[in-house]
């Protein structure tokens, strides 16, 4: 079964009235993190293809690029009240 269809079999009801939110974010910045030291400009392209298929799917979904903040930062935190995901 694919990650999508997983997804949809918990989250969706018989009418299909219900679709989850779904946050996907990156993991903090670490500094021994060579990549993102060669790359620091990179945009998490992975999770915005799979925020694209979710979308089709008919989730809503933001991603959150939180690489470059602390762990658990007041703007992670902040973001996930507004949004109220279902799924981090």
């Amino acid at each position: 079964m694919k990650c999508c269809d997983t997804l949809h079999a918990k989250f969706s009801k018989d009418e299909g009235d219900f679709m989850a939110r779904v946050l996907l974010a990156t993991t903090s910045w670490q500094s021994f993190h060579t990549l993102r030291e060669l790359f620091p400009n990179v945009p998490p392209v992975g999770l915005q293809i799979l925020a694209g298929i979710l979308k089709r799917k008919g989730y809503e979904v933001r991603v959150a690029d939180v690489a470059h903040l602390p762990v658990l930062a007041p703007e992670f935190l902040s973001m996930i009240d507004d949004f109220r995901p279902d799924v981090i």
